[in-house]
């Protein structure tokens, strides 16, 4: 239950979309034997929007950055920020992002955050474990002895408390 999801991310020059454009259909026919005609194909439009360019083809557009793909509407993007609006929990299960993650809730017990670059936990690490390619900062407490906050530069945390220690 701790590994539910796959979060998909994209690095610079991964293709994350090629458009092809619209096909005529083929007129289907019903249970009578009446020939069903097709509507007309219709255009789909498609723009590169932050961390998207469009390659000189004009179809394939590649990320600029590493991040996670998103369309809205016509816009392709790639987020370089993977947000968690609710604490990391059997409902989220772990996080594992090639770019930055940001936890509005906690970090639960036994479960793990993992980002390539840094890692923002508005709540607490309740024995749970941060590793942050880069930076991590949690702006509650880390607790329990099992809580493990690890950074390549720079972690930080409001207060630390090892629940059950012998000190």
């Amino acid at each position: 239950y701790r590994e539910r999801s796959r979060i998909s991310s994209v690095a610079p020059g991964d293709a994350v979309a090629i458009f092809e454009p619209a096909l005529p259909g083929e007129p289907g026919v019903d249970v009578r034997g009446r020939v069903i005609p097709s509507p007309p194909a219709r255009e789909v439009r498609l723009r590169p929007g932050n961390g998207v360019v469009l390659d000189e083809d004009g179809r394939t557009f590649r990320a600029a950055e590493t991040g996670q793909p998103a369309l809205e509407g016509e816009v392709l993007r790639v987020d370089p920020v993977y947000e968690v609006r609710s604490d990391v929990d059997y409902g989220t299960g772990n996080i594992r992002f090639d770019g930055s993650v940001v936890v509005r809730g906690s970090v639960k017990e036994d479960f793990r955050v993992e980002a390539a670059f840094d890692i923002e936990v508005f709540g607490n690490l309740e024995a749970g474990e941060i590793l942050a390619g880069r930076d991590a900062d949690v702006h509650g407490g880390v607790l329990g002895q099992k809580a493990l906050l690890t950074a390549g530069r720079d972690a930080q945390a409001l207060q630390v408390a090892a629940i059950g220690a012998d000190r």
